[in-house]
């Protein structure tokens, strides 16, 4: 038995120090030493070194030749969902553009939806409210109702009755006159026209959007350009003061701007032009996607800026359309709809610009059996429903 017990205790002081030498060995090879052999000279990239991290096409060049590493710092990108039946065109990211967010439209969101509708889309010589057969088929083509309408009146000469003709179709007018000589609206010599404007404007009753002197901070217009805004603000709140219809709603209406889009022709920063709360009823922007551009990227420079001049306003884009130079009109609208209630709540009213400026331009949605269908399917959903009231200012949605 002592023999016995004496060679047991001998294996196991035996395996203990086995044991023993085996740690010790192992204790001194250090892990990001070892990786380093295999690869000399090269830093290690591990979580724990600093500043050695690389990630996409610069941890590949600097771990070419490490097959075990690679997948580590690779870097794994979303997927984005694509709707099959719209194409899409990727431009170039804009830092000024805000991200656009995926979520559901808050409850009870309502959008006017108007338009601009030319006659001669459609081969008559005529526009509505004159002529309604251009009106009728853009909402059969667009499967919506129009609930506001663009008209131009001469300055100084507003018939109530054409007022009347559009309210009869259940839509508001959006009006729009000009005069190009600001120094006249500024001195009051044309006091009497706008005192007859805000006489029949009265007399209507009826809501009405009016919208002058537009797209003041570019240069395409006699009233236009940065030369003038001080006298196009001093212009605007005169007009204003005079013409006090109650059921009038003021349109203040730059045309889009981007900070990283200048030289000739470009829009100025419309804050320059800003005339104050006090003259402002409904914020406005035009812009259009001239082939490649998202809707983001026209108008969500434009609508940050307009937030931060303004926060409380409601916003209307009195002209807004694609074109399809780049195949990307019917992709435009779709993301015109599912983005304005969402990522751009603040916007309110929108009117189609279905015409064609005289210059051929393929705005108008005919122009494109994709982009019809767009519209109708985008329209129809539930925050484009908003209806109008037909008595005294216009109710934001």
């Amino acid at each position: 038995m002592a023999s016995d017990f004496s060679r047991y205790k001998h294996l196991l002081a035996t395996l203990f120090a086995s044991l023993a030498v085996i740690a010790a060995m192992t204790s001194g090879v250090d892990v990001a030493q070892a990786h380093g052999s295999r690869e000399a000279g090269r830093p290690h990239a591990g979580p724990d070194a600093k500043g050695g991290r690389h990630y996409g096409a610069e941890a590949r060049r600097h771990h070419r030749s490490c097959r075990r590493c690679r997948k580590r710092h690779r870097t794994v990108r979303p997927r984005q969902r694509v709707d099959s039946q719209v194409a899409v065109t990727s431009s170039a990211p804009d830092p000024a553009v805000p991200s656009v967010p995926v979520v559901p439209a808050p409850a009870g969101q309502q959008v006017y939806l108007g338009a601009t509708v030319a006659g001669s889309v459609y081969g008559e010589q005529s526009n509505p409210p004159w002529n309604m057969k251009p009106l009728e088929t853009f909402e059969e083509h667009s499967g919506h109702a129009v609930a506001i309408l663009q008209v131009h009146q001469s300055w100084g000469s507003i018939d109530p009755n054409v007022l009347r003709r559009i309210q009869a179709r259940g839509a508001v007018p959006m009006l729009i006159t000009e005069y190009n000589d600001l120094s006249q609206v500024v001195n009051g010599s044309q006091d009497a026209a706008i005192k007859a404007m805000n006489t029949a404007i009265s007399a209507y009753g009826g809501p009405v959007l009016l919208r002058w002197d537009w797209e003041m901070n570019g240069d395409w217009y006699p009233w236009g350009g940065q030369g003038q805004a001080n006298e196009w603000v001093t212009a605007y709140r005169h007009l204003h003061d005079q013409l006090t219809a109650p059921n009038v709603s003021w349109i203040w209406n730059p045309n889009v701007y981007n900070p990283n889009v200048t030289g000739p022709g470009a829009s100025g920063n419309p804050a320059l032009w800003y005339p104050g709360d006090a003259y402002v009823d409904w914020m406005g922007a035009d812009g259009y996607s001239y082939g490649t551009e998202t809707f983001a990227k026209v108008f969500g420079p434009t609508y940050k800026l307009f937030q931060e001049l303004a926060p409380d306003k409601p916003i209307i884009l009195p002209e807004w359309a694609a074109s399809n130079q780049a195949g990307r009109k019917a992709a435009y609208i779709s993301e015109a709809f599912q983005q304005v209630p969402t990522a751009f709540p603040a916007i309110k009213a929108m009117i189609y610009y279905n015409d064609t400026l005289g210059s051929g331009k393929d705005w108008p949605l005919e122009n494109l059996a994709a982009a019809e269908s767009a519209y109708r399917a985008g329209s129809a959903a539930a925050p484009f429903a908003a209806t109008p009231n037909t008595v005294g200012k216009l109710a934001v949605p």
